[in-house]
Parts: C-alpha cells; sequence; structure tokens
C-alpha cells in the first residue's frame, strides 16, 4: 500500500503540493497545447498574433498532432483563415531540452513549403517553442520564423488564473517544463539507429572522404536523415541522404527570384532519372531511392541499398561541381 492511501489527509489538498505530473514530457505539452489550439479562441488570438505580430487571426481551421511525411515530423501543424480569407500554417516544434536534430529547422521549412506548392495552404510560418534557456543557447533556432518561450505561454495562463482553475492548471504544466529545461537534458537515444549510422560512416569516410559525411554521434529515434559537407561546393547547398523516406538531395538556397537562372544553370548537368523543384527558399534536385529502415533491420542487412544510396550521392555531388 502506498504511503498516500495511508495518510488521512485528502490526497487532492493543495496543502501537500503535489505535481500534476510526475515528469513533465515534450509530449504533455504537445497535447496542452493541441487542446488550446483546438477549443480555445483566445489563445488561438494570441498565439497568431505573437508568430505574426500583428492581428490575422479569424477562424480555426485544424490542428494535428506528429504529422509525419517523407520529410520528416512535425510536433503540431495547425491551420487556421486569415483576417483577408487565406489559409495559413503554423509548423510547430516544441522543445524542453533535447538538442535539435540535423537539419530539423530545415526540414520544417521543406515541410512548409510542399503544403504550400500541393495547395493545403496559402502562407505558412515556422515556429519553435522552448524554454527562454534553450532559445537563448541553442543557435539553430534561429533558422524558424518564430519564436515563443515556455515564459510567455506560462504568461498567459498565468495572468488569467484568477478566472478559472483551469489556467492556473496550464500555468502549472509550463512552469514545470520550464523547471526540467533548468535540470537539463536526458536523452534517450535509439541504440539501432545510432549504430547504423556508425557503420555507414565506416564504410563512406575512408572510401569517399571527400563527401565530408557528418561524423556520427548517438541519435534518437526520429533522427533520419545524414548530411554531407563537400568541401568543393562554393554555393551555400545541403546535400543529404533521408534515409527512411527514401530520397537523397540537393538544397541550393536561393531567392525566388533566382530559381530559373539556377535551374537553366545546372539543367545540362542532370540526369533524366533526377526530380528538380522549385521550393520556396531554395532548389531541389533529389533522386528517388530504396528507403531503409535502421530500426529493424542492421547495417549489413542494407549493406547494397546503402552503396546504391552512396552512388546516388556521389552523382548529387558531380552534378554541382560540373556546375559550379
Amino acid at each position: 500500500m502506498s504511503s498516500i492511501s495511508k495518510n488521512k489527509t485528502n490526497p487532492c489538498s493543495p496543502s501537500l503540493n503535489l505535481n500534476p505530473i510526475k515528469s513533465i514530457l515534450e509530449r504533455d505539452i504537445d497535447l496542452l497545447l493541441l487542446e488550446e489550439l483546438s477549443i480555445n479562441p483566445e489563445f488561438q488570438e494570441w498565439f497568431a498574433s505573437r508568430i505574426f505580430e500583428e492581428v490575422i487571426f479569424q477562424t480555426s481551421l485544424e490542428v494535428l498532432h506528429s504529422v509525419s511525411s517523407d520529410l520528416g515530423e512535425t510536433d503540431i501543424l495547425y491551420l487556421f483563415e486569415s483576417t483577408d480569407g487565406s489559409r495559413i500554417a503554423l509548423l510547430i516544434e516544441n522543445k524542453i531540452d533535447a538538442p535539435p536534430q540535423p537539419d530539423q529547422s530545415a526540414r520544417y521549412r521543406l515541410r512548409g513549403e510542399a503544403g504550400q506548392r500541393d495547395g493545403y495552404w496559402e502562407e505558412f510560418k515556422t515556429c519553435v517553442l522552448a524554454p527562454t534557456k534553450y532559445l537563448s543557447t541553442t543557435n539553430q533556432t534561429q533558422s524558424y520564423d518564430a519564436e515563443i518561450s515556455y515564459e510567455e505561454i506560462f504568461s498567459f495562463f498565468q495572468s488569467r488564473s484568477s478566472r478559472s482553475q483551469r489556467f492556473a492548471y496550464k500555468a502549472n504544466i509550463i512552469l514545470e517544463g520550464i523547471h526540467k529545461n533548468r535540470r537539463g537534458y536526458q536523452p534517450i537515444y535509439d541504440k539501432p539507429n545510432t549504430q547504423f549510422v556508425q557503420d555507414y560512416y565506416d564504410y563512406v569516410n575512408p572510401l569517399y572522404p571527400e563527401l565530408n559525411m557528418q561524423k556520427p554521434k548517438p541519435r534518437p529515434s526520429g533522427s533520419t536523415w545524414i548530411t554531407f559537407y563537400p568541401e568543393s561546393f562554393t554555393e551555400r547547398i545541403d546535400l543529404m541522404h533521408q534515409v527512411t523516406a527514401g530520397k537523397v538531395k540537393l538544397l541550393i538556397y536561393a531567392l525566388p527570384e533566382e530559381h530559373e537562372t539556377i535551374k537553366a544553370r545546372y539543367e545540362p548537368n542532370i540526369p533524366e532519372d533526377a526530380v528538380v523543384e522549385s521550393l520556396a527558399k531554395s532548389v531541389s534536385i533529389s533522386f528517388h531511392i530504396e528507403p531503409l529502415n535502421p530500426f529493424e533491420f542492421s547495417y549489413n542487412d542494407q549493406i547494397l541499398k546503402v552503396k546504391k544510396a552512396v552512388k546516388k550521392i556521389l552523382e548529387l555531388k558531380m552534378i554541382v561541381e560540373k556546375t559550379q
């Protein structure tokens, strides 16, 4: 029998000062935000205005959690109608203390561009939510369109706590997230994924050092992109292998008005099986390849697929070098 059950004091009494959640997780904050963005017009309007820095919210359309595609996962996707009638998407990444994954903010932008291109929304912004300490010490967060601190969200709920215990409860949940960040991150790494990337590196680095593959380190399960940094690239270009999505890709960053010029420059060196796309802030050149599964199959089980992928990565590198 637990010690609480032996205590004659009401276990729900405020005098015990029990935390509602023993150990706060990012998913707990996700679900709190999911609820507020689903049913609270006051929060919906405040959140949209905070990101756009103007009153823009008209009507909430849809809120989705953990939206996955071949471009990765969006923690929260919020779609609303603006005051001018356009459909606007907010792609929200939530962080308590976990370090950002490689190119995570860039993948959020790619997903926003894909939704815009496919007609799901007319405009989008990417946003990261995190405690102030996280935002001030993690450079990668600056690549998002907007940052909102946990402290701001806490203030929203705390300032309304006299109106309802519901607001006080949610302020306390956010505060627990802030405290957890101050205590420090305890990473949860995925051993099969980490070992797979290490084996991948051990194959690529000795044979193709010119690819300058990112050095392996412990990885969580969601980190499935491998990035390369060839020193021969003189432009701002990303070269990557989207392992589970089955793509190897170049992202050539440029202003929208420069895209057609870039396509014309690269066109003589692009093979027929490559896919060329114009995104909001980049031109993409990619090959579709066989997806890999680092969670259920070992590197040795998939080595032939890896070799085929690396061959295509080398082909992308050659396309750049011939064009520069």
